[in-house]
């Protein structure tokens, strides 16, 4: 007997639609609402600042570059993981280390 595992629907309310609508509505694609949303994380995590980014890949290349990784430096990952975790090594010139 087959079984489907379902997902789990987006729990989207008017009030997420309407700041969407705002943030489209307002012509900033880039450093408009979001900035909101930085400065409400910021609050949130009792820091002074944080970044939005578009993806876990630019995060993890980020935190690279922030540490100061690079060239001469190797840097261990998964070798069972998505691409993103080996690529962003290589995008900032360190040495990609594979473990099982």
């Amino acid at each position: 007997k087959n079984k489907t595992i379902s997902f789990s629907p987006p729990d989207i309310t008017e009030a997420e639609i309407k700041e969407v609508a705002e943030a489209l509505r307002s012509g900033w694609k880039q450093q408009g609402h979001e900035q909101k949303l930085e400065q409400k994380i910021a609050e949130y995590c009792t820091t002074k600042k944080s970044v939005c980014l578009n993806s876990a890949t630019a995060a993890l290349e980020l935190n690279l570059r922030v540490l100061g990784i690079g060239a001469g430096d190797e840097v261990i990952t998964s070798a069972y993981t998505y691409t993103a975790s080996a690529s962003v090594i290589a995008h900032v010139g360190a040495k990609i280390v594979l473990v099982d």
